[in-house]
C-alpha cells in the first residue's frame, strides 16, 4: 500500500506543528508579546550582557538590536534561547521594569508594565521554561509597583484616568455625521466600522472578522454571529446572534442604511467572504478616525465637551456604546443582556444559568441604535418593501452583482433603507459622493417607483414583519398615543358642529321675534341685504370680479404623454461658445472601476448624460479634464478589447448587462494584491484613477521585463 503522506512533496509536517504551536495566541497578541520581549534584551545588552546567551549577543552583532532583528531571531523558539533561564531573576527584570520611559519622559501606566510581565510569562512558555519559582516573587513586586502608581496618581502625577474615554452619544452622533459630509471612501467604509462597533457593542478587533456568513435578516432585524472572541479564544461559548436594528428617525447613526451606503458603494469582490477585506482594516479605522479628530469640525466637537484627540480611541465605541445601554436611561435593558451582547464574562454562573435569550438582546441592540425610549416610535419597524416585486429583484441584482446568496435579504432592507432616506442623502452628502454615481440614483423615475413600495411606521396587523424587543412600557405609550389621536380627531368635529348649532338657535329666536313684530339687528341686517340683492347691485360685483384680465394670457402646455416624447433622451449645453453633451461643469464619476464602466457604457440618465464612451476631448472643459477622459478611455478601453474577445459584446446594455459585461472583461484589471511597499490591496474596490495608475504600471513592467 502506499504512503499517502509522501504524495504531496511540498507538504511539511514539522512547519505545520510549529505553526500549530504557534496560534496558541492571536498574532496581534504575539506581536505586542515580542516587541516588549525585544526591548527587554536590549536592555539586558547594554546592562545585564552576562544574563545573555553567546548565540543571541554574536547574532546581535551580526545582524542588529532592532526590534526586528530580535523578533526573527524569537522565532526560532524553542531553539536558540536568548537569554540563560537558569540564571534569569526577578531583581534583572524589575530594574529594567522601572527604567521604562515613554518618549516624552513619563512612567507609563500600570497596565503597560502588566503587559510587559506577560510578555515574559510568554517568553519562559515558548522555550519551554518553568516559571513557576519566579511567579511567587513577581506578583509581591508589582503589588508594589501598582502601590507606588497609584500614591503618584494621588500626588497629581500623571493621568488619573485609565484608557480611552467613552464616547458620549451626542458626540457619536456628531462625529457619524461629518464622515457622511465627506466623499472620501475611507469615510463611508469608516462610518459602517463605527456604526456597528457602536451597534455590536464589540472590540473593533473583532469587526475585521466578520464575514457575510454571519449575517442573516431576523424578521425586523440583522442578525450577526461572532465566531471568535478575545474570551473566547477557543470558540467554545453558545453561538448566539447580536441583533442590530434600523433607526429611521437619526438616519445619520442608522446601521442598516449605513450598511447599505458601503454595499452600494464599494463593490464586493466574487469570492471575497469578509464584510471588511483587506489587510488590516482595524488600523484603517484608527487613522481615519484619528484624521477626523484633527479637522476643524473634529476639533470643536471635542474642545465643546473639554476633550482632546487623545481621549478618543478605537475602544471609546464600545465604552460608549455599553454605558449608553446600562446608564442612558432609567428603563434599561437587563444587566444580564448586557453583560451578554458586550461578551463579558459573569464567572461559573453565566453559561450554567444566565442565559441567552432573544428578547434580551433584541431590546439591547433597540436602545443601542439610539431609538427614543419614551416615545412609541421606539418600536418603529425598519423601512422594508411591503411587498417584492421583479423591479426590486431587478435592482439587487444591478446593484450588487456579485452579492453572496447568503445575503440578498440583507441587501433587500440595505437598500429599502437608502431609498426610504433618499432626500435625507441628498441633502447631506456632497454632490460628488460615490453614492450618486450608482445605478440606483441614475434614474429617478425607477428611483421614486421603488420609494412608492417602501414603508415604515409602527407595526400594524397584516404587516409581513412584526417588532421585536419592544418593553411593556412602550406598549402602554402605543396605547396612550392612539387615544390621544382618537381624541384630536373628534375634537375638530366639535369644534366645527358647536358654531351650527348656536347659528340654528339663534336663527330659531330671530324667527320667532319677527313673528312677534320684534325688530333686531340681525332683521335689519337681513332686509337691507335682500334690497341690495333686489336692486342687481351684488350682480354687478360680481361680474367685475370674474371678468378676465386681458393682459393675462394662458399657454398651451403638452400633455404629459406629448413632452414626453419630445423630451431628448441626452442633454445639450452651450458653453465656450459651442454645444456640448455635457455641462461645463461635468465631473467624472468618483467611484470604483465597475461604476466608471456602467458610465461607460449606460451614461446617467437622471443628468442626462451620454455613454462616455461617446465623449471626445474637445467636449472637456479643462485640460485637466481631457487628461482625465484620456485615462478613463484606456482603462476602459481594455475592458471593451476583452469583452469583444469574447464575443459579449452588447451595443446599448442595460446596467445589469453592462454588469455582466465587466465580469467578462474585469480580468484585464486584475494587478497583484501586494502593492511594492508590501500592503494589502483592496484590489476592484479602489478608485478607477487608482486603478489606471496600477494596470500602467504593470504593463510597464511586463514590457521592460
Amino acid at each position: 500500500m502506499p504512503d499517502h503522506a509522501d504524495e504531496d512533496s511540498n507538504f511539511d509536517a514539522e512547519e505545520a506543528v510549529r505553526v500549530i504551536r504557534t496560534n496558541t495566541i492571536s498574532k496581534k497578541s504575539r506581536d505586542v508579546y515580542d516587541g516588549s520581549i525585544a526591548q527587554m534584551l536590549k536592555w539586558f545588552y547594554d546592562n545585564k550582557r552576562h544574563r545573555l546567551t553567546e548565540q543571541f549577543i554574536q547574532y546581535g552583532i551580526t545582524y542588529g538590536f532592532a526590534k526586528a532583528d530580535i523578533r526573527r531571531f524569537l522565532a526560532d523558539a524553542p531553539n536558540n534561547a536568548p537569554v540563560k533561564f537558569s540564571d534569569f531573576n526577578v531583581q534583572d527584570f524589575m530594574e529594567w521594569i522601572v527604567s521604562i520611559r515613554k518618549e516624552d519622559g513619563s512612567t507609563p501606566t500600570y497596565s503597560t508594565y502588566n503587559c510587559h510581565r506577560a510578555g515574559l510569562f510568554n517568553l519562559f512558555r515558548d522555550y519551554k521554561q518553568d516559571i513557576a519559582p519566579l511567579q511567587s516573587e513577581l506578583k509581591t513586586h508589582f503589588r508594589g509597583l501598582q502601590r507606588t502608581k497609584t500614591q503618584a496618581l494621588a500626588n497629581g502625577e500623571g493621568r488619573v484616568k485609565i484608557g480611552k474615554d467613552a464616547l458620549e452619544f451626542a458626540l457619536y452622533k456628531s462625529l457619524c455625521l461629518l464622515l457622511m459630509k465627506s466623499a472620501k471612501p475611507d469615510y463611508v467604509f469608516t462610518h459602517c466600522f463605527m456604526t456597528y462597533c457602536w451597534n455590536l457593542m464589540c472590540r473593533a478587533g473583532n469587526m475585521t472578522s466578520i464575514c457575510w456568513s454571519h449575517l442573516e435578516w431576523r424578521n425586523d432585524a440583522l442578525g450577526i454571529y461572532f465566531a471568535h472572541m478575545k474570551n473566547d479564544q477557543l470558540g467554545q461559548r453558545p453561538r448566539d446572534p447580536r441583533h442590530i436594528y434600523a433607526n429611521p428617525i437619526i438616519p445619520e447613526i442608522c446601521p442598516i442604511l449605513s450598511l447599505g451606503i458601503y454595499m452600494l458603494t464599494i463593490p464586493i469582490l466574487p469570492g471575497n467572504t469578509q464584510l471588511f477585506p483587506g489587510g488590516n482594516q482595524y488600523d484603517r479605522f484608527r487613522k481615519v478616525l484619528v484624521r477626523l479628530l484633527n479637522t476643524v469640525e473634529g476639533s470643536a466637537e471635542l474642545r465643546a465637551r473639554g476633550m482632546t484627540t487623545d481621549d478618543i480611541g478605537t475602544h471609546s465605541c464600545r465604552k460608549g456604546a455599553t454605558t449608553y445601554v446600562s446608564s442612558g436611561s432609567t428603563a434599561a435593558p437587563p444587566s444580564t443582556a448586557v453583560h451578554l451582547r458586550a461578551g463579558w464574562a459573569l464567572g461559573g454562573v453565566q453559561d450554567r444559568y444566565l442565559r441567552y435569550e432573544a428578547a434580551g438582546d433584541q431590546y439591547c441592540g433597540r436602545t443601542v441604535t439610539g431609538l427614543p425610549m419614551t416615545q412609541p416610535e421606539f418600536a418603529i419597524l425598519p423601512p422594508h418593501f411591503q411587498q417584492r416585486s421583479s423591479l426590486i429583484d431587478t435592482m439587487i441584482r444591478t446593484c450588487f452583482p456579485s452579492l453572496p446568496s447568503c445575503a440578498v435579504q440583507v441587501a433587500e432592507f440595505a437598500l429599502a433603507s437608502v431609498v426610504w432616506h433618499v432626500e435625507f442623502l441628498e441633502q447631506t452628502l456632497p454632490p460628488n459622493h460615490r453614492l450618486f454615481f450608482t445605478p440606483i440614483f441614475r434614474d429617478r423615475e425607477q428611483l421614486m417607483e421603488l420609494k412608492s413600495l417602501v414603508t415604515c411606521r409602527l407595526n400594524s396587523p397584516g404587516d409581513t414583519i412584526v417588532a421585536t424587543g419592544v418593553p411593556p412600557h412602550i406598549s402602554i405609550l402605543q396605547h396612550m398615543h392612539s387615544l390621544a389621536k382618537n381624541v384630536n380627531d373628534v375634537v375638530p368635529q366639535i369644534q366645527k358642529v358647536a358654531p351650527e348649532v348656536i347659528r340654528g338657535v339663534i336663527d330659531e329666536i330671530e324667527k320667532r321675534a319677527m313673528t312677534a313684530g320684534t325688530v333686531t339687528r340681525d332683521g335689519l341686517e337681513a332686509m337691507i341685504n335682500g334690497c341690495l340683492e333686489n336692486s342687481a347691485l351684488y350682480q354687478l360685483v360680481l361680474t367685475l370680479k370674474n371678468s378676465p384680465t386681458p393682459a393675462i394670457q394662458q399657454e398651451e402646455t403638452l400633455t404629459g404623454d406629448e413632452a414626453g416624447t419630445m423630451t431628448p433622451l441626452w442633454g445639450s449645453h452651450l458653453w465656450g461658445g459651442c454645444i456640448h453633451p455635457v455641462p461645463q461643469d461635468f465631473a467624472f464619476p468618483n467611484s470604483c472601476s465597475q461604476i466608471a464602466w456602467q458610465y461607460w457604457m449606460c451614461g446617467d440618465r437622471q443628468k442626462r448624460y451620454p455613454p462616455l464612451r461617446n465623449l471626445s476631448r474637445d467636449d472637456m472643459p479643462s485640460t485637466n479634464m481631457r487628461k482625465r477622459l484620456s485615462d478613463l478611455q484606456y482603462l476602459m478601453q481594455l475592458v471593451e478589447k476583452r469583452v469583444e474577445e469574447q464575443e459579449k459584446w452588447i451595443a446599448n446594455p442595460s446596467i445589469e448587462q453592462a454588469n455582466e459585461m465587466f465580469e467578462v472583461g474585469k480580468d484585464v484589471l486584475d494587478i497583484s494584491d501586494v502593492s511594492e511597499k508590501g500592503r494589502k490591496r483592496r484590489g476592484l474596490q479602489m478608485k478607477w484613477t487608482s486603478m489606471v495608475t496600477q494596470v500602467r504600471n504593470k504593463r510597464k513592467s511586463h514590457r521592460t521585463s
